[in-house]
């Protein structure tokens, strides 16, 4: 039979992989979130894509056309598998053991890749509901996994502001759970009056790293209807 556990080195060598995709998704977050880049990359980048709008959540975004979109309550979810059905989906809420440890909040049943949660308030308001972001000196980090994780990116558009970081998040299959086996993305963003709090659960692809920041980058907030 054969020996599927992991050496040490084997352990370590992942880790060291991982740590290199998550400063990868750092860069591509830095490079589509830099001023002037921003609105007109993006705009770019996402010509092809369908557009999702929700006047009762306030929230307009772009997203891949082979992507699935659906709304439960105040939240958003999204999956790029076509097969996906929009059905209830059992989302955990964030608790503060599970975010310290995994990095990512679990889903029951795994049917969503992006979770955007909406909500009223600013940035300082909704950071301080949720404790997304701590103070890192001048600049703030990811409060979120097990691992220290580097300075946040600021992220904005002419219309909000925020911050995005990726994180080394845990992972189930069937050789079991992996502490540090996948990426995860995480970011918030407010126009001062609404906010968008945006967690991924493990990201398999350098696409879908581009993707899922492109998606959070897309965001307007939508005037309500007098």
């Amino acid at each position: 039979m054969k020996n599927t556990k992991k050496t040490a080195w084997q352990r370590i060598t992942e880790t060291v992989e991982l740590k290199s995709k998550t400063w990868a998704l750092g860069l591509v977050i830095a490079v589509l979130s830099s001023t002037g880049f921003a609105q007109n990359k993006v705009s770019h980048l996402t010509r092809d894509w369908l557009d999702f709008s929700d006047q009762t959540l306030g929230v307009q975004l772009k997203y891949p056309r082979h992507w699935k979109v659906w709304t439960q309550g105040d939240d958003i979810y999204l999956d790029k598998r076509s097969s996906v059905q929009k059905k209830k989906t059992k989302y955990a809420q964030i608790d503060s053991a599970d975010r310290a440890f995994n990095g990512r909040i679990h889903s029951n049943d795994g049917l969503y890749l992006l979770h955007l949660s909406t909500g009223t308030g600013d940035f300082v308001r909704a950071n301080i509901r949720y404790y997304v972001f701590e103070g890192l000196g001048k600049d703030l980090r990811l409060a979120y996994g097990r691992f220290n994780n580097e300075s946040a990116e600021k992220i904005q558009t002419q219309q909000w502001s925020g911050y995005a970081s990726p994180a080394i998040c845990s992972t189930e299959d069937a050789g079991g759970f992996h502490a540090a086996g996948g990426m995860c993305y995480w970011s918030l963003i407010s126009d001062g009056h609404k906010y968008v709090l945006t967690d991924s659960q493990p990201l398999e692809t350098d696409q879908d790293a581009r993707n899922v920041h492109l998606i959070v980058m897309s965001i307007n907030f939508l005037k309500p209807k007098k």
